[in-house]
């Protein structure tokens, strides 16, 4: 990991695949985040960029959040993230002088022919890599009637007055938290109802394997990004759960959102693992949990299903059930809650069958491939 800064009100923090999100956190009192950006190297590993100011700097627009800034950028030579830094700087109107004097003294000597050359391929690139290659589809899985192989229960409930009662045993967990603006919460009390959530869902899963899929707010209300991530770190070192992996899955975004995903998992019944950016895949339903992040859970609970010390895998925001229909077809138990009735109807009904799956499965590795040539051409 190294810094850059531009002045006492201005810092960029650079970190590898390998560097932890409470290492690159500035606290907000110091310092207002206003963007991660994830540099793709090769197809598989990739780079953080987080980008702070001064709260003494006032902004009503975060021009780095419109739907004009990509968030995912060709880095495959080193060169193109500096490239990349010195267009913020310039999005930004901040002089890059210093970062030119730390870091673009090798840019700044090189002749214009090569530097247009370099600028050239990396949007040519990052348009690619954009437009193209991370796009999704909503999806509906067949109709026909298939019988669940592990049991499901769908509890139609609030999930924090659920959790409190502890009534549940210990389990895995694999989850994603709503939006703040589906839960109808400002920041402040979506902030406060993740402290007292995040504690229950860690209690249950510490001896088992926790996976969290999140993707951060690329605007708030006082123009800042807002980072979904740490706060897990935090509730894992807390309860002393070993990270296994941070990948990154792409897609497609909607305006408010950037272009990536984080798929965290923490254990300590699993080694540590390569974290990797992996291609989203297609969704049954605009809310629902990605096939590439589902897949990637599936072959990692069918691997080290020996290892698991729960046969059940808990959703607590389970929406209209995607990864309760997906492991019941793998033979786990599941339970899901969800406050919305409607929701919970769709849960307790989705039926999702194995050749539905290896068909989405397939559609996914074309993709991956893909994606991957495309990385290897340009590298």
């Amino acid at each position: 990991m190294f810094e850059i800064r531009i002045d006492n009100d201005k810092l960029i923090l650079v970190g590898d695949d390998d560097t932890p999100p409470t290492k690159l956190y500035r606290n907000p009192k110091q310092f207002k985040l206003l963007g991660i950006h994830v540099g793709l190297i090769d197809g598989k590993r990739y780079t953080w960029v987080y980008i702070y100011c001064s709260p003494r700097i006032q902004i009503q627009k975060n021009i780095l959040n419109d739907a004009n800034s990509p968030n995912v950028f060709y880095a495959t030579y080193p060169m193109f993230i500096f490239e990349h830094l010195r267009k913020v700087c310039i999005k930004l109107k901040w002089s890059y002088k210093n970062v030119e004097n730390t870091l673009f003294n090798g840019y700044s000597n090189m002749p214009n022919e090569f530097k247009h050359k370099l600028q050239t391929t990396e949007e040519k690139a990052n348009n690619n890599i954009i437009n193209n290659l991370i796009k999704f589809d909503y999806i509906d899985p067949p109709n026909h009637e298939v019988p669940h192989v592990g049991n499901r229960l769908v509890l139609c409930a609030d999930a924090l007055q659920t959790l409190q009662k502890r009534d549940l045993e210990p389990c895995n967990i694999i989850t994603g938290m709503p939006d703040n603006t589906e839960m109808k919460l400002d920041y402040k009390q979506y902030e406060e109802y993740r402290h007292k959530i995040l504690p229950l869902i860690f209690e249950l899963g510490k001896d088992n394997v926790l996976i969290f899929t999140q993707t951060d707010k690329k605007a708030t209300y006082n123009g800042e990004w807002f980072n979904k991530t740490n706060i897990l770190y935090q509730y894992a070192q807390k309860y002393n759960v070993n990270l296994v992996f941070h990948e990154v899955a792409l897609y497609a975004n909607e305006p408010s959102f950037p272009e990536y995903q984080h798929f965290i998992c923490f254990s300590n019944r699993l080694g540590p693992r390569q974290s990797n950016t992996i291609l989203a895949g297609n969704k049954v339903y605009k809310n629902g949990t990605p096939f590439g992040i589902l897949a990637k859970c599936m072959g990692l609970f069918s691997k080290f299903k020996h290892q698991l010390g729960s046969n059940i895998i808990l959703d607590p925001f389970c929406g209209r059930g995607t990864v309760l229909a997906m492991f019941n077809t793998l033979g786990f138990e599941t339970i899901g809650i969800d406050i919305d009735p409607e929701q919970c109807n769709y849960s307790r009904n989705m039926i999702i069958d194995m050749n539905f799956i290896k068909q989405e499965l397939e559609i996914l590795s074309k993709k991956e491939q893909e994606f991957l040539k495309f990385m290897n051409t340009n590298s």
